[in-house]
């Protein structure tokens, strides 16, 4: 019991330091709420310039072109969240020259990790709700579902969340041997964004880019998300796809946790804490 207490009071400690460094910066702070939305404006007014073919109605089951990307790429943010924090804070704690004493703490490594995070989940969510508001107000897209979807909805976007930490620790652990974040945005997030199908649906793809799309977890996430925002066709039924977040929700964090204490202990006998 004290460790699980020790655990949380050091996880917290870390995300008040972290939230109050990153909320004084107002200007910064007002921007990061904006950014995501202006950012899907592009793929979005390409959306409505081309509109819904007949093809797209078949392959999808809704009409809307512009709704279809939206909710794609709004649920890509619930994935991309945990990942590409922890790709950058363990980075810049050193640049800071701070990693190898916030390692030291007498804290569980885990809970500094974390902590680091916990406040971009609370603003990624911040970030879509101003993306749904900003999508009725200016474009006039309107997403309307029932008590039981919305439950479902949320249900799915905490797994989607949990099964990302895992991937985040994976992450977490290569920046601590590359000595740079930026490989994660370059080989990682923009595949990603390509090949999971938050732009389009995955049919489209060539078919053996439609087998790695298939094997990568934010894509059933998207999938299932989107099928219950919109009512879109999903590539395996939607109890299918819970169930393998949920797997993923279970297994991924393990495996992530694995590799990420592997790489600080390959770390630590190096030396190479500091190095940048």
């Amino acid at each position: 019991m004290a460790s699980t207490k020790h655990f949380f009071v050091a996880m917290f400690a870390v995300t008040k330091r972290e939230w109050l460094t990153f909320s004084r910066y107002r200007a910064s702070f007002a921007v990061t709420l904006i950014v995501p939305f202006v950012a899907m404006i592009p793929p979005l007014m390409t959306a409505k310039a081309f509109g819904a073919t007949p093809r797209f109605v078949e392959m999808t089951g809704v009409t809307s072109v512009m709704a279809f990307v939206a909710a794609g790429v709004l649920f890509h943010r619930s994935w991309d969240v945990a990942a590409q924090v922890f790709a950058y804070a363990l980075r810049r704690e050193q640049h800071r020259g701070t990693l190898e004493r916030n390692l030291a703490t007498a804290m569980p490594r885990t809970a500094l990790l974390i902590g680091m995070s916990l406040h971009r989940v609370v603003l990624a969510f911040a970030q879509m709700l101003v993306i749904v508001a900003g999508l009725y107000i200016f474009l006039g897209i309107g997403f309307a579902v029932d008590l039981r979807t919305f439950l479902l909805i949320v249900y799915v976007l905490v797994l989607t969340v949990v099964a990302s930490y895992g991937w985040g620790f994976a992450v977490a652990g290569m920046v601590m041997v590359v000595k740079d974040a930026g490989f994660y945005k370059i080989l990682i997030r923009r595949p990603l964004l390509l090949l999971c199908g938050a732009l389009y649906t995955v049919k489209v793809l060539p078919k053996a880019l439609r087998y790695v799309a298939l094997a990568l977890p934010p894509t059933y996430s998207i999938d299932c998300l989107r099928g219950l925002l919109t009512g879109s066709k999903t590539i395996f039924p939607i109890s299918a796809e819970i169930a393998i977040l949920t797997v993923l929700a279970v297994v991924g964090p393990a495996v992530g946790l694995f590799v990420y204490h592997r790489v600080l202990r390959y770390a630590a006998r190096a030396g190479t804490f500091g190095n940048y």
